[in-house]
């Protein structure tokens, strides 16, 4: 009875100061190599402060991992360790978003995505061309990227403002590819004869066990699955954009009328060209032909562009969007 009392008036004195422990069956330090007062030294000691420092703090132990979240100097820091390794596999914290929300520090000119994959692949030591992007886009003040590498999956977000890593997690993978994203799109322009520099791709990602591959070349659009164990293709679909009805010529007695159209390159430039961008600088492009004219839609500075370009040339609509 007596040692009860004391436990309870030890669980009080903990939510006196803020502290919340959750019940972990005593396994802290009998069943992993890591405790709970590792962990918390593993995190404290990465961001150069004490325990002590930080405040509305909630520890608690959670399918071999521990969970650690805690404010600190106005911000709320999320933390998962692993109990087994030590490792610090998930980071997550607002600053941005107060950032972003509240104009604090003065940060009104947002990185690019170049610099936050740099900023990214700089911290694990690795580069751009080893991984396979799943993910890489703009939203919410935050480039959210998403990747595999060496059988391991990460999703990581920088602040735009900022230029921090205000999130980062990453899961294993027990499954290994057998080629690379690279070879399989190698695979589908062996097929149908082209390089890779002669089309636009809108999409590349690897999606439960197949590479998705995306692209339009000669006004025509590609949709690609190669398998990526097996390296064979699992789907190959093409649509035309755009086919330009036969030029006329009419002839009269002193004079001759040309009717041409635009192809869908063309109709692309108009629309970067009206922006002062280049189609580099955009991300999640579509581009379709319907019924006389050119659909081009995509996204570009935490904004969504639709356009509709007639086949004579002209801007006929137009369409801007924050992209929330």
């Amino acid at each position: 009875m007596k040692k009860r009392i004391i436990a309870i008036s030890l669980i009080a004195a903990a939510s006196v100061f803020g502290v919340s422990l959750f019940a972990v069956n005593n396994r802290y330090s009998y069943n992993y190599a890591y405790t709970l007062s590792d962990a918390k030294d593993i995190v404290f000691g990465s961001l150069g402060i004490d325990e002590e420092d930080a405040y509305k703090k909630q520890f608690k132990l959670d399918d071999g991992k521990y969970e650690l979240e805690f404010v600190y100097n106005g911000v709320e820091y999320e933390y998962e360790v692993s109990a087994y390794t030590g490792e610090i596999v998930k980071v997550e914290n607002d600053y941005d978003r107060v950032v972003y929300n509240h104009g604090q520090n003065g940060k009104t000119t947002m990185i690019s995505l170049d610099t936050a994959k740099k900023t990214v692949f700089d911290s694990l030591g690795i580069a751009e061309s080893d991984v396979v992007f799943t993910k890489c886009e703009l939203d919410d003040g935050k480039y959210e990227i998403e990747f595999y590498y060496n059988n391991t999956e990460y999703d990581y977000e920088v602040g735009a403002y900022t230029g921090s890593i205000v999130k980062s997690e990453k899961k294993q993978n027990n499954v290994a590819t057998a080629i690379t994203l690279d070879e399989a799109k190698q695979i589908v322009f062996d097929k149908i004869g082209v390089t890779e520099s002669q089309v636009v791709l809108t999409k590349c990602e690897l999606d439960d066990g197949k590479y998705e591959i995306e692209f339009t070349y000669n006004n025509t659009k590609y949709d690609y699955e190669v398998g990526a164990y097996s390296g064979q293709i699992v789907k190959a679909e093409s649509k035309q954009l755009f086919t330009a009805p036969t030029t006329t010529t009419t002839s009269k007695p002193t004079t001759t009328t040309t009717t041409s159209f635009i192809t869908l390159d063309e109709a692309k430039q108009i629309v970067f060209d009206s922006l002062g961008i280049t189609e580099s600088q955009t991300y999640d492009r579509d581009y379709e032909y319907d019924d006389g004219k050119y659909e081009i839609s995509f996204k570009y500075n935490n904004f969504e562009y639709d356009y509709e370009v007639s086949v004579f040339g002209k801007i006929i609509d137009f369409d801007k969007e924050y992209d929330d």
